[in-house]
């Protein structure tokens, strides 16, 4: 028989579904049940299973057990808490007799939250915690339920009060009253809140001239943590206002990362410094105020062009951006407003013009160079990109006086317009004239024939020998002798290094006596002189 049980299925989370067993071994004639759940245990006599009846394993639906009891609960019957489940035996008419129940506890979903749409920050000056704009949203909700986080909006932050240092944070994020809510039982939140990252901006202070009794500071935030109440309603927190300046500069060619966002504020004290107020836009001075931004990481007073947008935040203008001109100063970054917060500043890495002097010479194509941008730099064309016929490039100059070094690169630090000069060497080793004496020697290649007149002499000395180079800028070397001034060598070198062996060969005319028959002339070898010496004549 199947008596009275109760057993204790276990702990199920929200919403499973599946089979489960009830923990029932069957040990009937004729096992066939029927599973219902409080508050309804009886099952109506119409269900008793019998011959076509279909046999299943939902509530209220019979089954034959041949081993575990087992059913399948929907999701409309796992809500969160405690559920008991019925198997009655309808075998007899004993009714009362033959059931079993289990209990079933259900717990709670636990949802997430997606803080992606959150953001906080406060200025060093101020205390506590900050403002968290954006809404908390939860995840993990199955399709068709309805939850709702209470609150999700009017949410602070846990954990920056008494930071007064500059930087980024991890803090949690809580109701700034009270404690987070579902308006749903069968979920639950996490046991740990929501984490942001949070800022604390640098603030400073700078006195502005006043010409009357109040006094006057401009307060400078390295940041927003708020948006002025004439913006509220077109931005809900100070990133969507960051945002839409940061649109505004990048709109005009300045990369997203090379843009500082600024709170700049106005302040008033009527009491002599004792207490101070935020100058209201008919307070404002005529003329404007001059606003100096301390210059961005990595920037300075050479090399980058700096863009401000400025965004009225009252009156009749509230919301239009303006672009003041931006000036490199001493201190930082000068530019004028008649309005202040918030501010933008941008800036790019500079561009100069080059311009390259060859000279007489040729610079290849693809390899002239016309411009350079601030911390890039670029290398000017080398021998191999420049030519000119008969002369060897030696570098660009930066006068055109060619004095100095040359200049291969323009180098990363290096700021402005450039210009250089080409400077060449002369490739010509050739030869305008030999003369030896007074003679003129014929020039053939490298060999050089002079034919002294008649009595004359071979030099003895280098000094009797007049060499002109065609080049002017071209050097010859001092002629030398081995055979007693009858052969002489020299050498001719370039501008450029490029050097020619020449040899000077020279001879002695000879006056012949006139005889009047001799059919030909007897000559001697002398060998003191080593020439040939006339004999006399001679006859066939």
């Amino acid at each position: 028989m199947l008596g009275q049980h109760r057993r204790t299925a276990g702990l199920l989370q929200y919403p499973e579904g599946g089979s489960r067993g009830v923990g029932l071994l069957a040990d009937l004639l004729d096992p066939r049940l029927v599973v219902a759940r409080v508050p309804d245990p009886a099952v109506s006599p119409q269900r008793r299973p019998g011959a076509g009846h279909p046999v299943g394993d939902q509530l209220g639906e019979p089954q034959d057990v041949t081993g575990e009891l087992s059913v399948t609960l929907d999701r409309a019957e796992l809500t969160a808490g405690t559920h008991t489940v019925y198997a009655v035996y309808e075998g007899n008419s004993a009714f009362a007799d033959r059931q079993t129940q289990i209990d079933i506890m259900v717990a709670a979903r636990t949802l997430g939250g997606d803080a992606s749409e959150l953001s906080a920050s406060r200025s060093q000056a101020q205390a506590g915690e900050a403002e968290v704009h954006g809404t908390l949203r939860l995840t993990g909700r199955l399709d068709g339920d309805a939850v709702t986080l209470i609150p999700d909006t009017g949410l602070v932050t846990s954990g920056l009060a008494g930071v007064a240092q500059p930087g980024e944070y991890q803090v949690k994020v809580v109701p700034q009253s009270g404690a987070y809510a579902l308006n749903n039982p069968n979920y639950a939140l996490p046991d740990d809140g929501p984490v942001i990252t949070a800022f604390v901006y640098a603030s400073t202070e700078e006195d502005v001239p006043s010409t009357g009794s109040d006094r006057l500071k401009l307060v400078m935030e390295a940041g927003l943590s708020s948006v002025p109440a004439s913006l509220a309603g077109t931005y809900a927190s100070p990133a969507q206002l960051e945002a839409a300046l940061r649109a505004d500069v990048t709109a005009l060619g300045v990369p997203g990362a090379d843009v500082a966002i600024y709170d700049v504020t106005l302040m008033v004290s009527r009491d002599g410094g004792q207490s101070w107020s935020e100058v209201t836009e008919s307070d404002f001075p005529a003329s404007g105020i001059t606003v100096t931004l301390p210059y961005p990481a990595g920037t300075g007073t050479q090399g980058y062009v700096f863009t401000v947008a400025h965004m009225f935040s009252s009156g009749a203008n509230a919301g239009r951006i303006e672009h003041p001109t931006a000036t490199a100063t001493e201190k930082g970054v000068s530019f004028t407003v008649t309005g202040l917060s918030p501010v933008a500043l941008g800036w790019t890495a500079g561009n100069y013009a080059v311009t390259l002097h060859p000279s007489g010479g040729t610079i290849a194509a693809g390899k002239d160079v016309t411009g350079y941008t601030y911390g890039v730099g670029a290398a000017l064309p080398t021998a191999a990109d420049v030519t000119r016929d008969g002369y060897t490039f030696d570098g660009w100059y930066d006068n055109a006086a060619l004095t100095g070094s040359p200049v291969t690169v323009i180098t990363t630090a290096d700021v402005g317009n450039r210009e250089y000069w080409a400077k060449w060497l002369s490739a010509g080793v050739g030869l305008k004239s030999v003369s030896v004496d007074g003679t003129a020697g014929v020039i053939d290649g490298t060999e050089i024939s002079v034919v002294l007149p008649a009595g004359s002499s071979l030099p003895t000395d280098a000094q009797q020998i007049a060499v002109t180079p065609a080049d002017a800028q071209a050097s010859v070397s001092m002629p030398v002798t081995a055979d007693g001034g009858a052969t002489w060598t020299f050498t001719v070198t370039a501008q450029d290094g490029t050097s020619r062996a020449y040899t000077l060969r020279i001879t002695l005319a000879v006056t012949l006596p006139q005889t009047g028959d001799a059919s030909y002339y007897r000559m001697k070898l002398s060998a003191a002189s080593g020439l040939f010496e006339p004999l006399g004549p001679g006859r066939r």
